[in-house]
């Protein structure tokens, strides 16, 4: 552990893992019946103990190990079961009429956003090259204006006016008469 903080080298954890590999698959096998689950999660709780090590100070790495592993299992296991009730609650209520009407306003809903996206999409490839660019790395990839600059090699000054007039032309060709 200590020359896993000394050196950041994920062998030393990777080792130190494979030794306790046995136990936290057995936990997992306590919560997940499917393997191709199980082999994820065993990899949830790798990337845990890796990000884990480096912020919290373990003296017991064995019960720190069991303590994490059950966590991230109960944790996986409650979100199966959430999706699975929200699963059969969406199955039932298609069966009762009274939710379908009520809930056809949703239905529609769902569809014009997905007519939205196509239309956003279209929109966006009317973009000059550089704006396209831009509004892209801005909005789907989450980048700072720094970051678009670096990426692109524009200036930020320029990444702002492109984000800026891109963004008025969207308007433009989304809402024709804004």
């Amino acid at each position: 552990m200590a020359g896993y903080r000394a050196s950041g080298n994920p062998d030393a954890v990777s080792e130190l893992f494979g030794r306790y590999l046995h136990l936290v698959h057995a936990m997992c096998m306590k919560y997940a019946d499917d393997p191709e689950d199980r082999s994820d999660l065993v990899m949830v709780i790798f990337e845990k103990v890796m990000t884990e090590l480096t912020q919290s100070e373990v003296i017991n790495f064995n019960t720190w190990l069991f303590s994490l592993s059950r966590n991230a299992c109960v944790s996986w296991f409650r979100q199966q079961q959430r999706y699975a009730s929200n699963v059969e609650n969406w199955g039932a209520g298609k069966k009762n009429e009274d939710w379908v009407v009520e809930n056809e306003a949703s239905e529609r809903l769902y569809d014009e956003q997905d007519a939205l996206e196509t239309k956003l999409s279209a929109a966006i490839e009317q973009l000059d090259e550089r704006q396209r660019v831009c509004i892209h790395l801005f909005f789907f990839e989450k980048k700072s204006y720094k970051d678009i600059a670096e990426h692109t090699g524009f200036d930020v000054s320029d990444v702002k006016s492109y984000l800026q007039n891109g963004k008025r032309r969207l308007k433009g060709l989304l809402i024709p008469d804004s």
